[in-house]
């Protein structure tokens, strides 16, 4: 379950609230451009133009820089260096991935193709210039390898307060796993570094193949709900919780790639959803 602070789970009416709340404010593509919109020259676009102060890309396992078709630039390992401590691990790469229906691999798909074994803790600690809401995803596929199979890997990845998998595997060795939370980085938090550790279960391994660290809107979800159960009830604080994107539907529309979105996200079509 994303979102444990320090191992400790949300109570189940919070729990549920928020995987609700979550869900209705990520399924209207509000920021969604088409192709022709990336001038920033028309006033009524300009403020869908979101420019994330924070970005931290890293594609970790590559030997060189990885670009996208979106447009966006992951850094490599030598790139970032100075990001991650580990002091025992292993880049390893594929030379292509299975066909899958995962949405965000179509565009995401190089990021897939290295990763980085870590048989120690691994912490990547970044600079914080703008406080306040950011995205953070990461990005599992367990390659094949003929040391270590990947699929057996169990491991725990927490930030500076929340614990957002623990004991997780990727058991399908044709999976593209991808995770996304939303995390709320106060001051206090940023005038230092916010980290994420990755820490293998003992006598293991973990791995990693992309992570991303973004600024995001603080607008984008209210601090403030209402409560499913008892009817009226308010609930309060939801910037002081780590919130995991579950599924992001197009509702009656086509797949939308990060590069028709300001915020990069992809929103995948809501057939199969429906019963």
């Amino acid at each position: 379950m994303g979102g444990e602070k320090y191992g400790a789970r949300l109570p189940q009416l919070i729990s549920s609230l928020l995987l609700l709340f979550v869900y209705l404010c990520l399924t209207t593509p509000v920021a969604a451009k088409s192709d022709r919109d990336h001038s920033d020259s028309s006033p009524s676009l300009s403020k869908w133009n979101f420019r994330p102060i924070d970005s931290h890309l890293l594609d970790t396992g590559s030997p060189q820089p990885t670009k996208l078709v979106d447009g966006r630039s992951f850094k490599s390992d030598s790139q970032a260096a100075t990001i991650v401590d580990c002091n025992h691990e292993l880049a390893i790469s594929a030379p292509s991935i299975p066909n899958n229906s995962l949405g965000i691999a179509s565009v995401a798909t190089p990021l897939f193709l290295t990763a980085k074994l870590f048989f120690a803790k691994a912490t990547f600690s970044f600079s914080i210039t703008s406080p306040g809401r950011h995205w953070l995803r990461l990005y599992f596929y367990p390659i094949p390898h003929p040391e270590y199979n990947l699929t057996e890997a169990i491991f725990t990845v927490q930030t500076n307060k929340f614990i957002l998998l623990h004991d997780f595997q990727v058991p399908d060795s044709n999976a593209l796993v991808f995770k996304e939370y939303l995390i709320n980085i106060p001051q206090e938090e940023a005038s230092n570094t916010f980290s994420v550790t990755i820490n293998p279960k003992q006598n293991g391994f973990a791995f990693l193949n992309a992570i991303e660290l973004v600024s995001a809107p603080d607008t984008l979800i209210s601090d403030n709900a209402t409560v499913a159960f008892p009817v009226g009830g308010q609930f309060s604080g939801l910037s002081n919780y780590a919130l995991e994107v579950v599924h992001r539907l197009n509702v009656g529309g086509p797949l939308i790639a990060p590069i028709n979105d300001t915020l990069s996200r992809t929103w995948l079509p809501d057939n199969g959803f429906w019963t």
